[in-house]
């Protein structure tokens, strides 16, 4: 807000769910332009609660229909409501009509420099997933689901689900190759 520049120091993996960077400078000093939720409004307003303590204000798509082998991003808008008192992990799933599962991506948002238990209450989140879809998809619907886990006894126990949502639709075109 100061107008003055900010850098980072060394690389920051995760820190991209609270700051957008721009490219590494020759010096090793990398640019911050700006909050990554520069504008806190997704494309698909959502607006729904995962667990005590997280809104999902909604998500991104690109593209927006997909063909079979290609990737898919998935930008989540999350809001928390009060401090996080774990370090969660965060997911996006493709599901058949089913329930089966054709694609994934899981991730703990913020990675080990801004992990949910420093998020701070009121400020919006930007939460980037890439999924790749199997070259063998069938063309047709399937569904989006998104929500959060925390891993328990460092991923040796089952996971405590925190909550999901379903975003709906993901139309996949195209023929499916063999």
């Amino acid at each position: 807000d100061t107008g003055r520049p900010v850098y980072l120091v060394k690389p920051m993996p995760g820190i991209e769910v609270k700051v957008r960077t721009g490219p590494a400078e020759a010096s090793g000093l990398t640019p911050v332009q700006g909050v990554a939720a520069s504008d806190p409004r997704p494309r698909q307003a959502r607006a729904a609660q995962v667990g005590e303590e997280l809104e999902l204000l909604g998500y991104d798509l690109t593209p927006a229909t997909i063909e079979p082998g290609q990737e898919l991003m998935v930008d989540l808008y999350w809001r928390p409501q009060r401090a996080v008192a774990a370090n969660l992990t965060s997911f996006v799933h493709v599901l058949l009509p089913d329930g089966a599962k054709i694609a994934q991506s899981d991730h703990a948002p913020g990675g080990v420099f801004y992990p949910t238990s420093l998020w701070q209450p009121g400020e919006t989140l930007l939460d980037r997933h890439i999924l790749s879809l199997p070259a063998t998809a069938s063309p047709g619907p399937y569904r989006l689901v998104a929500g959060l886990y925390e891993l328990v006894d460092n991923g040796a126990a089952p996971p405590r689900p925190v909550g999901s949502v379903d975003l709906g639709e993901l139309i996949v075109a195209g023929a499916a190759q063999h």
